[in-house]
């Protein structure tokens, strides 16, 4: 695939910008990974059993071939590459793929595409002789949970708070205010 020059703070809002970010997407294999599957769906939603709790959540795009699951999680933002994303990731792709797995895959490929970072391609996989230890590690973290409720951050952290769905809402610590324009 073609490295494309990573996009700056503000330029995926211009025309060009977002030409940029199609293109990274056009010029990648994703689309005829897609093309070649029985069966896309965008939107993915799931919903996993742990321990007592339910995961919800939803795949950007799940794509069905012969038995295997390859979901595409596209990330935007202009966050650079290091070890806590990477976690990140990894994590999203362990609960995509238990979802996978037990919808009936016997094989996942989990693609994280990072369209303003020129087309960069981060992929994990799993089979099924992985689903009992993912699902064992997501109800060991689901029973901490549980006995140690998370304590919230004294003040917003962009890294941390960034995207959780609690901000704003459950967590008592405050988004930053968005400036006009």
């Amino acid at each position: 695939m073609p490295q494309l020059e990573p996009l700056q703070v503000g330029e995926v809002e211009t025309d060009a910008g977002l030409e940029r970010v199609v293109e990274a997407y056009r010029t990648s294999l994703i689309p005829e990974r897609l093309a070649a599957a029985a069966h896309v769906a965008p939107e993915h939603a799931f919903a996993v059993t742990l321990d007592g709790a339910v995961l919800i959540g939803a795949m950007d795009v799940l794509a069905r071939l012969e038995g295997e699951a390859l979901i595409v999680d596209f990330k935007t933002g202009r966050g650079g590459k290091d070890a806590a994303r990477d976690a990140r990731h990894e994590n999203q792709a362990r609960c995509y793929a238990l979802a996978a797995l037990r919808e009936g895959a016997a094989r996942v490929e989990a693609l994280f595409v990072e369209l303003e970072r020129g087309g960069d391609v981060e992929r994990f996989t799993f089979d099924a002789a992985d689903e009992r230890a993912i699902e064992d590690e997501l109800n060991e973290r689901v029973r901490r949970i549980r006995n140690e409720p998370p304590k919230p951050l004294g003040r917003y952290a962009p890294d941390v708070c960034g995207d959780c769905p609690a901000l704003g809402g459950l967590c008592p610590v405050e988004p930053p205010r968005r400036r006009s324009r």
